[in-house]
């Protein structure tokens, strides 16, 4: 509950197959009714931890003051990307990890 993202721990690896569920939105994890409230805007362009960027992509910029995650995902196909780095604090970083995510998930 103090720290619901920023204290996560998982590999690279699980972190993709966490982002590519969100994706794919498998019955298996989730109703489909979950997974569509979980990415419904609650406001401007904010799904519960993700930014919508447009009516099929979604992106994540986190960070646990050691690391700097961003992720994103496509809804029509499934398509995931997660790129991390070990320098958090520097905002040029995050510019640039975003137009590689826009890149990967256009």
């Amino acid at each position: 509950m103090l720290g619901p993202a920023g204290t996560v721990h998982l590999s690279l690896c699980d972190f993709l197959r966490y982002v590519a569920a969100h994706g794919a939105q498998p019955s298996a994890y989730l109703r489909a009714d979950l997974w569509s409230d979980l990415h419904r805007s609650r406001g401007d362009d904010y799904a519960l931890g993700w930014t919508i960027v447009d009516e099929t992509r979604l992106v994540h910029v986190g960070s646990n003051s050691l690391w700097l995650a961003v992720a994103g995902f496509r809804r029509t196909d499934g398509r995931a990307v997660a790129i991390v780095s070990n320098h958090p604090d520097a905002p040029e970083q995050v510019d640039a990890m975003l137009a590689v995510v826009g890149t990967l998930v256009p």
